[in-house]
């Protein structure tokens, strides 16, 4: 998501160099001296919008439209919009000279958590996927009688997560620089984990049978470093 990501930041900062001076959130509600319909800042990833007195929805073609309105925002994307009310009880600045200082002092600061938090969660929701996949390959290897444990399984489910994984990098790297409309990058994204299965159902069948009697003419160590799932 890192190209994405830096793919919205200029429209950001244009959008809140943009905003009219005075503008703010106070109580849950915005109040700004203006009134009306103004597009803020736009590329093809993001557009924002400012609608003091209406919430209606951004007619942008950008992927991802925000819509700063009288009573909360908008976000919408190809799947539709999410309401996102003001906090209630709370006094907002948006204008450039009050919100543009405060994200610049503290933009890299967001990113490092940002991108760290990312991470954790990557490697958290990969090593969960592996052990949900760890029952129904057990099943499936015993139904193909195959010779794997629990633990060998977990390692194939695993590594064979790590095909899926290098396409939807691809994909995340192709769309974020301009090269994969945001239909397609979706539908990678819907694939990677399929594309994954296709990669463990043929590890499958590099297993050993469960049937088949070991040979006394070849060294145990041999066989391990050949087929690392053994071990």
């Amino acid at each position: 998501m890192v190209c994405p990501v830096l793919q919205w930041v200029p429209v950001l900062e244009k959008g809140m160099e943009a905003v009219p001076e005075g503008t703010h959130v106070r109580f849950g509600k915005l109040q700004s001296p203006f009134h009306g319909s103004r597009q803020l800042a736009r590329n093809r990833f993001l557009s924002i919008e400012l609608r003091n007195g209406s919430i209606a929805r951004s007619q942008s073609a950008s992927d991802v439209r925000m819509v700063v309105g009288e009573k909360g925002m908008l976000v919408g994307s190809i799947a539709g919009y999410v309401q996102l009310p003001y906090w209630n009880g709370y006094v907002i600045a948006l204008d450039a000279q009050n919100l543009l200082p405060w994200w610049l002092s503290r933009k890299g600061l967001l990113f490092v958590v940002g991108w760290m938090l990312a991470a954790v969660m990557l490697v958290v929701s990969w090593v969960c996927l592996s052990l949900l996949y760890v029952l129904p390959l057990g099943v499936l290897i015993r139904g193909m009688k195959r010779l794997c444990s629990r633990q060998r399984v977990f390692k194939l489910a695993l590594i064979g997560l790590f095909p899926g994984a290098v396409l939807a990098s691809i994909a995340t790297l192709l769309y974020g620089l301009g090269y994969l409309p945001l239909q397609e990058y979706l539908l990678a994204m819907l694939l990677h984990l399929p594309f994954s299965w296709i990669w463990i159902l043929l590890a499958l069948r590099a297993l050993p049978p469960s049937g088949l009697s070991p040979n006394p003419f070849v060294i145990q160590a041999t066989q391990d470093r050949r087929n690392p799932f053994l071990r």
